[in-house]
Parts: C-alpha cells; structure tokens; sequence
C-alpha cells in the first residue's frame, strides 16, 4: 500500500506517493527521511533550521544524500550541502559543510521497522528523536525516533 503525501507551492499542488517497502540507508543514494509513524513527519532543511513537517514546498530541503565515510554514515542535504550532525549540546543540526565526528551517524534496525539513527556523544552512541514539543532534534541515550529513508527513485509524482 502505496502512502501519498501532498506538497504545496502557492497555487500549485504535486502529490509524492511514497511506496510501501523499506529501503535502508546506502552511500550515494538520495533520500526522504520520515518519521516512520503517523503523521509521517520529513525531516527538511528551511533558512538553514531542521524543521519536520508533513505537508512541505517541493523548493524546502528534504532531500538527503547518503554519504560513508570509515564506515559512518553521513546525511549531506541537496539544497545547503551541510550534513547532519549535533551542536555537542544534544541538538540536531544541519550545519557543516564537511562529514566529520560530530556527523557520523549509523543507522540501526528498529524493533518496530524502520531505523534509528544513531550518532557518537564521547565514548557511547545515542539516538536521534524528535524533541517532545515536536520542533527539532535532539540527540538522547535512549527512545530513539524510527525512520523511514524512501529513496528518491521510489517517489512517484501525480
């Protein structure tokens, strides 16, 4: 069962239908990252700030390249080209333009579908999750958000 999702730009309307299926993270694939439950919630890049949402312009940065480097996954956005990473205070940002320590993510299996990310904080690896109020990232030991990562080539535009 396919999962359409409605885009708006002013007047204009697209609707991305997101197959069902799951596709796992890959070096050198391009990417939506949603929340894997309702609403569904992207993960996309606007003035710089992550913000989630489910009903985007098609011109906001949804769209993620996957990158490995010594084995760690990197998250560089189309539109900016700055990875994902965190700010060292447990914020998620998007905000460098290079794939270093604070950008390593890897992606790990979660026990109801889809992937957490997790990402280096010292010497333990925790996980990215939606902050309780819903507007950001936020990097926590445990409770991790799950994710979906549709790869581009799957969206179908009607």
């Amino acid at each position: 069962m396919s999962d359409p999702i409605n885009f708006k730009d002013d007047d204009k309307s697209s609707t991305f239908t997101i197959p069902s299926g799951e596709h796992h993270p890959k070096n050198g694939r391009h990417f939506m990252i949603r929340e894997r439950q309702h609403p569904h919630r992207i993960l996309s890049l606007r003035l710089g700030e992550i913000i989630l949402t489910d009903q985007q312009c098609p011109a906001l940065g949804w769209l993620w390249m996957c990158v490995k480097k010594s084995g760690w996954y990197g998250f560089q956005n189309a539109v900016s080209g700055t990875y994902l990473g965190h700010n060292g205070r447990n914020k998620i940002h998007a905000a460098m333009p290079h794939h270093k320590s604070h950008e390593y993510f890897m992606a790990e299996r979660h026990e109801n579908g889809g992937y957490v990310l997790l990402t280096r904080h010292g010497e333990e690896l925790w996980q990215v999750a939606i902050s309780e109020d819903g507007d950001y990232l936020v990097e926590q030991k445990e409770a991790g958000t799950a994710w979906d990562f549709v790869e581009s080539s799957t969206l179908y535009v009607g």
